[in-house]
């Protein structure tokens, strides 16, 4: 029997995800792409119902998105099953594209903690706790 790991465990959940969406969006006819805010939420995500509910989740956001990109406000995840961010590293393997992700999120926004947190549609103290487990701090200011 082949037993395949859950989605939160596998270490190639980032490019299943973009993989998935292209699949789903040239589907639909679509050409809307995958904002780095909707990408971090959907590395978040806890998946119980695995690829079956990464697939639903995908095509209700193109369904949802209107304005070429698919945002975070696009996304329908229960919050409930929302992963915390600061789950311990063997939780949730770092493939370093999240953290370069956040990074560049943080710089799109100068650093502005309080709006990036906004974009991602979560609170600044997940956000930072987010940065502490990717090593991220705030440059200093002189």
């Amino acid at each position: 029997m082949l037993k395949l790991p859950p989605l939160r465990a596998r270490g190639d959940r980032r490019y299943l995800i973009e993989a998935m969406f292209h699949e789903e969006a040239a589907a639909m006819g679509s050409t809307s792409r995958l904002s780095q805010a909707a990408m971090l939420q959907l590395m978040a995500h806890d998946w119980p119902g695995n690829l079956r509910e990464l697939r639903n989740v995908l095509r209700l956001a193109l369904a949802l998105c209107s304005d070429g990109a698919v945002g975070v406000e696009d996304l329908q995840l229960p919050a409930r099953t929302a992963r915390a961010v600061a789950a311990p590293a063997e939780a949730m393997p770092d493939t370093g594209a999240e953290a370069a992700s956040l990074l560049a999120l943080l710089k799109q926004h100068r650093w502005h903690v309080s709006q990036a947190a906004a974009e991602l549609g979560v609170c600044r103290a997940t956000l930072y706790r987010h940065m502490k487990r990717h090593g991220i701090a705030l440059p200093r200011r002189m």
